[in-house]
């Protein structure tokens, strides 16, 4: 992080070196200036005490000298004395009148000291007639620094042959020693602190401010720079800072923290794109609410939901104890096969179910979402509406690749929202279809293909018309009754339903006629007619039963027309159909008839 220099005098490592360096510079600018007063307070009492013990012992080497008032004799031994003795030194004698009367520098011989004027005698005498305050001064002469030591001669016994017994003070002994050379000492010591206390500073300067670097400056970057990090989304940065102080219990709870938040946000951002996903597949489920084409929005879903390489829809039968239909579809054949069946089947179409799991759902043994997590992964997922069954998806997963666990928290809900639907479309597809055969009604038949019909070119939707009559099914309601008759017409749904594809709409056009609306084939007539005779024979072929009589034979009369190909309105087509179906009929019966196309009405 780049800190700019005003933020820098604003940050903790700036305000705690510049406490840290007013903190030694007062502490060592106070130990310096305690030891020089020290030092020198003291070096300058042993040079006073040294100078006061030499004064007594000039003294008493002037004694003799004195007492035989031998004033030559004095004057060399004081110039002999001032020579000899260190440091540098001058000896002076005053008489009580303050006139010099010896002296080593004896230019000083019979000058006067006058005690109210002279400056060095004022600093003692501050007053007329009281004794001096002290012995010793400072004094700075033309030489340089001295230190003045003033002892009294005194009037001994022995002097009293020479002066009066009541004279207390026979004059004055100066000893100035010259502390120039002891100053200089003084101040290449004071030097030396001075020098000593400036490295210790830098020295405890650096040191601190390595220290500072690396035990605090250094960590708060870090978290700083942490800080910055999750502040742009990388929750996965990791602070790492040494050791087991406050600093590192920061970082591993920062650590601990943004990883929290990270997993958080994370699983926010799951959560909101289950959320979106969710709400996608709703909007698709509510685009329509035809069973069929509801079917193929439920593949198509879960197919963009698990990439599933085969799926299995099983929905229970209306008005049809144990009976089941079933669509299914593989991922390499996108197109949805369907059939119907009984619980007595010995294998279900498709890989993704076995019927051992089947009769366990109808029996109601499962519930709830099933995951087969082995080397073949499989989901189970019961569609339940109100505590009743709608139906039950088997898909299976391709190359043994397990689900997601985000995907499995999504069964559920989405299982239920899909049970809602099929329900709805369960309502819907009652309210359409026959209540015998099952297909659809003649209204719906009729509002599908003007639906389709309805639109403007080029979005007008093709289909084909296959319309079917029993042939001599009055005989059957004659000879067995209408019971056996209704069963004839419910098994012949069946033969519809079984040959034709998934998503065409077969419908009971009225007693024992049928009609089958085939979107999207086009002008794809061999394509029909091959279907219509693929029907035809399964009619023939088929044995119908019914309770208390024999089986049934049966043929079908089988006609065929085109929108727009062979009628460019709804009306024209059912003509077109119904006239093939006619000539179907005129024809002998049992066989396949397709429309003319009549060039006046081609679109």
């Amino acid at each position: 992080m780049t800190i700019s220099h005003f933020n820098l005098f604003k940050t903790i490592r700036f305000k705690l070196m510049a406490s840290l360096f007013t903190v030694l510079t007062i502490s060592i600018g106070t130990a310096m200036f305690g030891i020089w007063t020290y030092e020198r307070d003291q070096f300058i009492e042993s040079v006073t005490l040294e100078a006061l013990r030499g004064g007594r012992i000039i003294e008493k080497s002037l004694t003799t000298s004195m007492l035989g008032n031998d004033r030559q004799a004095i004057q060399q031994t004081i110039t002999e004395i001032s020579e000899i003795i260190e440091p540098p030194s001058r000896l002076t004698i005053i008489s009580p009148n303050g006139t010099v009367a010896f002296s080593s520098d004896q230019s000083m011989i019979g000058s006067n000291f006058i005690r109210a004027q002279d400056p060095t005698c004022t600093i003692c005498h501050l007053h007329e007639g009281t004794p001096p305050e002290r012995s010793t001064i400072l004094i700075d002469s033309a030489t340089g620094p001295m230190l003045r030591n003033i002892i009294p001669i005194s009037n001994q016994p022995s002097c009293h042959q020479c002066h009066s017994a009541d004279t207390k003070t026979l004059g004055i002994l100066l000893f100035d020693a010259y502390v120039e050379s002891t100053f200089q000492m003084l101040r290449t010591v004071a030097f030396r602190i001075l020098l000593t206390g400036f490295i210790t500073f830098v020295a405890l300067f650096l040191v601190m401010t390595w220290l500072v670097t690396k035990l605090i400056h250094r960590p708060i970057q870090d978290l700083i720079t942490g800080f910055e990090e999750v502040g742009t989304g990388n929750f996965n940065y990791w602070v790492e800072i040494q050791g087991s102080d406050e600093f590192s219990e920061m970082a591993d709870s920062f650590n601990v923290v943004s990883r929290a938040i990270g997993r958080y946000l994370d699983e926010i951002k799951v959560r909101s794109a289950e959320t979106s996903t969710l709400y996608s597949m709703l909007l698709q489920l509510s685009k329509t609410i035809k069973l069929t084409e509801l079917t193929g929005v439920v593949f198509d879903l879960l197919y963009e939901f698990f990439d599933y390489e085969e799926i299995l829809l099983v929905r229970i039968e209306e008005n049809r104890a144990h009976w089941f239909e079933a669509t299914w579809r593989k991922k390499s054949e996108p197109r949805l096969h369907h059939t119907r069946f009984n619980l007595d089947v010995d294998r279900l179409p498709g890989t993704t179910m076995a019927v051992e799991e089947l009769r366990r759902w109808a029996s109601d043994g499962i519930t709830l979402p099933i995951f087969t997590e082995d080397h073949d992964p499989r989901v189970l997922i019961p569609l339940i509406y109100n505590n009743e069954k709608t139906g039950i998806f088997s898909l299976r997963m391709p190359g043994g690749r397990p689900i997601p666990p985000q995907k499995k928290r999504l069964i559920g809900a989405l299982a239920s929202h899909v049970a809602i639907s099929f329900a709805n479309a369960k309502l819907y597809h009652m309210a359409t279809t026959d209540g015998l055969t099952g297909l659809f009604t003649k209204r719906y038949f009729q509002e599908t293909i003007a639906h389709m019909a309805a639109a403007d070119p080029p979005f007008t939707k093709s289909f084909w018309l296959m319309m079917m009559d029993l042939d001599h099914f009055k005989e059957v309601n004659d000879t067995h009754g209408h019971p056996a008759g209704d069963q004839v017409l419910i098994q012949f749904a069946d033969v519809i339903r079984a040959n034709i594809r998934y998503g065409d709409i077969p419908c009971r056009y009225g007693g024992e006629e049928f009609i089958v609306v085939l979107p999207e084939v086009g002008e794809n007539a061999d394509f029909i007619e091959s279907m219509a005779d693929r029907l035809l024979k399964a009619v023939e072929n088929n044995s119908f039963s019914c309770p208390d009589c024999p089986p049934i034979r049966l043929t079908v009369s089988i006609g065929l027309a085109s929108f727009p190909e062979h009628a460019s309105s709804v009306e024209g087509v059912i003509q077109e159909v119904d006239s093939a179906l006619y000539d179907a009929k005129r024809g002998g019966r049992n066989q396949v008839r397709c429309a003319i196309l009549q060039p006046t009405t081609k679109t």
